[in-house]
């Protein structure tokens, strides 16, 4: 078998306490064989080759919500008034931009996920374009075709016509073959309880964890429990019915009430800005893996979700960037940071657990997000400038041009 010794300056194991002096050994495959002192493997690893990491040595990334195919509107698409204005705005942006424009924002958007350290993403997406650019990239994850009730309404079942496009590109070989395919509804707002529950319902059947935006919005409440706020004049132009989408529950019981938590995958429960107590309650019950995407929040509503009773009612957090229609970049870094600054008090292992071993659990990915033994998580190395008192503030100030592959996932 052929092996290298990694020895670093500190190992962030993300599962394990920070070795600091450690030491890591992964085959040609990429596969930890070894982590601990540096002292010990080497004894145990004697005739090994090795190759020295100034800096500290972790898991690559792992981006639990993206959406490759709106990255060529980076910048373009203006924010703080909430969700309904911002869709508005990006509608027709979306809209006027030209098939290779397109093309060229995802490809350069792969490009930037690679570069931040990032192994896998879970990219959600109305069509499979960003499936073909996906294809061509050294990424893994879940590809999430998202479902919408116009889908629905137009095809006669959405769920069919998704499932028919997804074959034809694996039977002509064009498939991301290391991307599941998975299909998700959109929000409570965009699909109808019929849709709601047979999405949740093929999750189930095909043992698979789907994704939905939930609570992102108080317009989104405001719907919900009172049939109130922009959304019902909205809807009433697109035909569906008055008081469909108003069950007059939170938005994480409406879930629960379609079956959202039935099976034994609940589904990504992304953003949870406008989540009560109860909403966290339930989520964290369930065992439903939370996505935080807090740079997005603050651009389109100028809020965060309370981060801190997510973590207290012992949720499942993990990280996403949304998309460059609603963010600067694709870096988990900058999220880290982001969320580091607002919630100081909160200890930021838990920001970087849920950027890797989170990420990994949320995407059905157990080998990813943590390094320990039989895993194949990918490495990267971070320049660490200043690890005064403790590493893991000065990882919060990471930026890619200190960070550097060492091993592909």
């Amino acid at each position: 078998m052929s092996a290298t010794l990694l020895l670093a300056d500190w190992v962030v194991p993300i599962t394990a306490d920070v070795i600091e002096n450690g030491a890591v050994v992964v085959d040609e495959d990429g596969v930890i064989v070894a982590v601990g002192a540096a002292a010990g493997v080497i004894t145990s690893f004697p005739s090994t080759p090795q190759r020295r990491i100034n800096g500290a040595l972790m898991p690559a990334l792992v981006n639990a919500h993206t959406h490759v195919e709106l990255s060529a509107l980076r910048g373009l698409v203006p924010g703080g008034q909430g969700l309904v204005k911002w869709v508005h705005a990006l509608m027709p942006l979306s809209r006027g931009l030209a098939a290779e424009q397109k093309l060229q924002g995802m490809r350069l958007a792969i490009e930037e996920l690679w570069a931040c350290g990032t192994a896998a993403i879970g990219d959600v997406a109305n069509g499979l374009d960003a499936a073909t650019a996906l294809a061509a990239s050294p990424l893994q994850g879940t590809f999430f075709h998202e479902l919408l009730g116009s889908h629905d309404v137009a095809t006669g079942d959405a769920l069919l016509a998704a499932r028919k496009n997804h074959d034809v590109m694996v039977n002509n070989g064009s498939w991301p073959t290391r991307f599941a395919y998975v299909q998700a509804p959109h929000a409570p707002y965009s699909a109808s309880p019929s849709l709601l529950q047979r999405i949740f319902d093929a999750a189930k059947a095909r043992n698979e964890r789907t994704t939905i935006h939930v609570a992102e919005d108080p317009d989104e409440l405001a719907l919900l429990l009172r049939g109130e706020g922009p959304w019902p004049d909205i809807l009433a132009a697109m035909g569906v019915p008055a008081g469909q989408r108003t069950p007059k529950q939170n938005p994480v019981a409406y879930l629960a009430a379609q079956g959202a938590f039935a099976g034994t995958k609940p589904p990504l429960l992304v953003h949870m800005t406008c989540a009560d107590a109860a909403d966290v309650g339930l989520a964290a019950k369930a065992k439903a893996p939370v996505i935080l995407c807090p740079r997005s929040n603050l651009h389109v509503g100028g809020r965060l979700p309370d981060v801190p009773a997510l973590i207290t009612a012992g949720a499942h957090l993990a990280l996403g960037t949304d998309s460059l229609a609603s963010n600067a970049s694709l870096s988990l870094w900058e999220e880290m940071a982001k969320l580091h600054e607002h919630f100081g008090n909160v200890d930021p292992v838990h920001w970087l657990r849920a950027a890797t071993h989170g990420g990994a659990l949320a995407l059905d990915r157990p080998w990813l997000g943590s390094i320990a033994l039989g895993k194949k998580p990918g490495l990267v190395a971070i320049e660490v400038q200043s690890a005064t008192g403790s590493l893991m503030p000065a990882l919060m100030r990471t930026v890619p041009s200190t960070l550097h592959w060492v091993v592909a996932p």
